[in-house]
């Protein structure tokens, strides 16, 4: 039925649709790229993010190349992490400085060939630990923990040449001997040219990004619930109907009794038939008006049905015959009645029916 409810309802509905139509252009389902695993593999690996020996993109073809390349040569230094490693490592005695015992395998960084594989022979020998997820702060704080590490010029010699793994030298000679890696200083900024460590900054950057991309859909998507727990409990109230409404007061007027009845009381003939609110006047100057209105007989009357609700309404009538009882009064039974209070109690019982049937059905 189209109740107050059902209307209340359906404008929330409609409300609430648009509402989530709106939250739904915001939501973000796009993770962002790229990825801080494609970018972690590509700091590790080199560009393609896999490990490689045959295209020069994970390990260089010589130690010069991958290690110490001349400025402006080859594509050298922080190429990957994969590729710093064995030259850090390079030495003759099977890189006991770094595993602390020989892993078995040469550790001259003379081929891309060689230095994938003594490369995974040597990460065998690394210490794992465990850690929890990885978060954007802990990739930041081993940047900066490692670039105060790598900048530290022990001695005069090294002057501002950044080398990592010997002390006091002004370049880094690889082939077997000492093992070393020296980075690219950008001479305005001093910014260290180290592809492998930019890398990590951007996952660092896209790790932070994609945090926020969830968290704005989380929010969005705690407005959505809320907007549809709200939209259903007004559904529920609209299944339930309207309240009960308070019963009306009876907006039936004080009958207009000075016209109607003095007319009324003209058309009686007879002192017997003359009764209140009429009086039989038998010196009456016209003859056809020897019954006519009392004035206090009305003012009485009135006051009584202001008293008393609904038998006011009966009173106007009750005094009537059957062929009198018209004017707004119906005959019923043996007695003339107020015909617009049989209607509102008809009317009245027809909608408790309707409601009985509504909770039936």
């Amino acid at each position: 039925p189209a109740t107050h409810a059902r209307k209340t309802a359906m404008l929330e509905l409609n409300a609430t649709l648009y509402k989530l139509d709106e939250l739904k252009g915001q939501y973000n389902a796009q993770p962002v790229q790229p990825s801080a695993h494609d970018l972690l593999n590509q700091a590790l690996y080199g560009n393609n993010g896999e490990i490689s020996a045959t295209d020069e993109t994970t390990f260089g073809a010589s130690a010069t190349d991958a290690c110490n390349p001349a400025a402006g040569g080859k594509k050298g230094r922080g190429m990957s992490l994969a590729s710093d490693l064995p030259c850090v490592c390079e030495s003759t005695d099977q890189a006991l400085g770094c595993a602390g015992k020989g892993i078995g395998t040469a550790t001259v960084y003379s081929s891309a060939v060689l230095a994938k594989t003594w490369y995974e022979a040597l990460v065998k020998k690394c210490p794992t630990v465990k850690h929890g997820k990885l978060t954007a702060s802990a990739i930041l704080a081993a940047v900066a923990s490692f670039g105060a590490a790598v900048k530290t010029q022990g001695k005069a010699t090294q002057a501002e040449n950044i080398i990592l793994g010997i002390n006091n030298a002004a370049d880094c000679n690889s082939g077997g001997a000492d093992g070393c890696v020296k980075y690219k200083q950008e001479a305005d900024s001093g910014k260290l040219d180290i592809p492998w460590l930019d890398k990590l900054i951007e996952a660092a950057d896209s790790i932070s990004k994609e945090n926020r991309r969830r968290q704005k859909n989380q929010q969005l998507l705690k407005r959505a619930i809320a907007l549809a727990d709200t939209a259903i409990l007004s559904y529920v109230r609209a299944l339930g109907g309207d309240p009960p409404q308070k019963q009306l007061a009876a907006t039936t007027q004080v009958p207009q009794a000075a016209k109607h009845s003095e007319e009324t009381c003209n058309k009686h003939q007879s002192r017997d038939k003359c009764t209140e609110p009429c009086k039989w006047k038998e010196d009456a100057a016209d003859k056809d008006k020897k019954c006519s209105l009392d004035p206090k007989n009305v003012a009485e009357q009135q006051a009584t049905q202001e008293g008393t609700g609904e038998a006011k309404k009966e009173e106007k009538c009750a005094w009537k015959g059957e062929k009198e009882c018209k004017d707004g009064c119906k005959w019923e039974g043996t007695e003339c009645k107020d015909s617009s209070i049989l209607v509102n109690k008809q009317f009245s019982l027809s909608m408790v029916s309707a409601a009985f049937a509504a909770l039936l059905f």
